[in-house]
């Protein structure tokens, strides 16, 4: 683990800046970290190798907000200690009642929006608790101040929090090589649940990257994995990647994803499929309507009524934010491995309006998934729209 520790010039003095010299000293033991005291060294700390951890120290300075607004542009973790200074003793209002008003909103701004907030007592969390900025606080007593706590247990403490704040955001952590390792084993999985059987080549599908191979999954470290299975169990696909895992024999190993501690999540995903003989929607009477003379005109099979009500529940749970990516393995599944008369299905599609959503939706199947254009009813279509769905379902910790 990688933590940069920032506190600014004008910060770095006295009580403080004891505290995180030895802090930085006593983490040698379980983490590699650095200091910094301005945002220009702060930048450089990304090359050559991106930080897991962005520790910023301080409260009442301009370059506390510009840390946090830095490290969150970059997609980096933010845990902010602010030593006691939102206590009301510590305010000490100057003479510019304009420049404290704007200080105090980019420090609420960067308390909000910080993946933890680490305060060193009761009182300072009570405090924090009145304000209600943000709900992810936690207490990791200060060594120079209490005996209560060791120097080393200080320092084992906060590891411990610098990874329950990755732990609570694998997927936005997740590199490139980590979302295509999930989404290989996911296919693997399907792969052998419906065919029962599996090879090498079937994971060679590279996505137009070389990255994907079967190699580069293997060499994936213990972190890697954690977050894929982290990612994996918060999409409801932990039995599918854990099942490719063990049909490709790779040394990783498993955690009990009940137990790892986390901050309250703010995604939570219904468990199971979707239905594929219902509509979701409660006011959906006219779509329903439709169905109806659908399996009575067209004569439909129970597949591709399956596959009509899956796309529709599928938008619905989009539109609802409840979507997983369980739910969309299973629209894969039906799509890929069950057998429809695929000129009847594009007719039903364009009937219910479903033909853009639909053809959206195939051309991320084929990015994420590779799902074949042989095996799509309709053609794929990468458009805004295309481009606007990725997005929602990004935005809902699914690969797109």
């Amino acid at each position: 683990m990688r933590v940069v520790h920032f506190i600014p010039k004008s910060q770095n003095v006295g009580a403080i800046a004891s505290y995180v010299e030895l802090l930085v000293s006593a983490m040698d033991k379980f983490a590699e970290a650095t200091l910094t005291t301005s945002i220009t060294q702060l930048r450089k700390t990304t090359k050559p190798s991106v930080p897991d951890i962005i520790h910023i120290h301080g409260c009442w300075s301009i370059y506390v907000a510009t840390a946090a607004r830095w490290a969150e542009q970059q997609g980096l973790p933010v845990v902010i200690s602010l030593h006691g200074a939102l206590q009301p003793w510590q305010w000490r209002p100057s003479t510019n009642l304009t420049n404290d008003m704007r200080r105090y909103a980019f420090l609420e701004k960067a308390v909000r929006r910080a993946d933890a907030i680490h305060v060193e007592g009761e009182m300072e969390m009570q405090r924090m608790k009145q304000l209600a900025w943000n709900p992810r606080v936690a207490i990791v007593r200060n060594a120079l101040v209490t005996n209560r706590i060791s120097t080393s247990s200080m320092a084992a403490q906060m590891t411990q929090l610098y990874q329950k704040v990755i732990d609570s955001n694998t997927f936005r952590l997740m590199t490139d090589e980590e979302k295509q390792a999930e989404s290989i084993l996911l296919r693997t999985a399907l792969d052998y649940e419906y065919t029962r059987r599996f090879s090498p080549s079937t994971l060679a599908w590279s996505l137009n990257d070389q990255t994907t191979n079967p190699q580069n999954v293997q060499a994936l470290e213990a972190d890697s994995w954690r977050k894929i299975l982290i990612h994996a169990s918060d999409e409801h696909i932990l039995d599918y990647i854990q099942q490719a895992a063990d049909l490709l024999m790779l040394n990783i190993a498993h955690i009990n994803t009940d137990d790892v501690d986390r901050f309250p999540q703010k995604l939570q995903k219904p468990d199971g499929t979707l239905p594929i003989d219902h509509l979701l929607a409660r006011h959906a009477l006219k779509t329903k309507s439709k169905l109806d003379h659908l399996r009575q005109d067209e004569k439909t099979s129970d597949t591709e009524m399956a596959i009509c009500h899956l796309f529709l529940n599928v938008q619905h749970q989009l539109r609802h934010t409840a979507l997983s990516r369980r739910h969309i393995a299973q629209l894969f599944s039906i799509i890929r491995y069950s057998d429809y008369n695929e000129d009847k299905l594009s007719r039903m599609l364009r009937h219910l309006k479903l033909t853009p959503f639909a053809s959206r939706i195939l051309q991320i199947l084929h990015d994420t998934l590779a799902l074949e254009e042989g095996f799509m009813p309709i053609e794929p279509r990468d458009d805004k729209g295309t481009t606007a769905i990725r997005q929602a379902l990004q935005a809902l910790n699914i690969q797109a």
